[in-house]
């Protein structure tokens, strides 16, 4: 039973082999159900801009199951 739920929690952090920044985030869901159904969610950061003192991802997809299901496209940030 552990093996299983440490399986089930299980997150892949792919980072830019250059700038070291995450490009990349993948991990499976279950439903609240118990069902062994598998959720795939894969997020991904790209067009990394110097705002501040930080480097922000201004585009940010996030994948289900291998689809786009949201994309994001950010315009500016104010780092208060």
């Amino acid at each position: 039973l552990l093996k299983e739920s440490m399986k089930r929690s299980t997150m892949n952090l792919d980072l830019n082999p250059t700038t070291l920044l995450p490009a990349r985030v993948s991990y499976i869901l279950h439903p609240d159900d118990g069902s062994p159904t598998q959720i795939r969610i894969e997020i991904r950061y790209s067009d990394y801009r110097k705002t501040g003192n930080a480097e922000i991802p201004y585009h940010i997809e996030r994948y289900v199951n291998g689809s786009l299901q949201l994309d994001i496209q950010i315009n500016s940030v104010n780092l208060s």
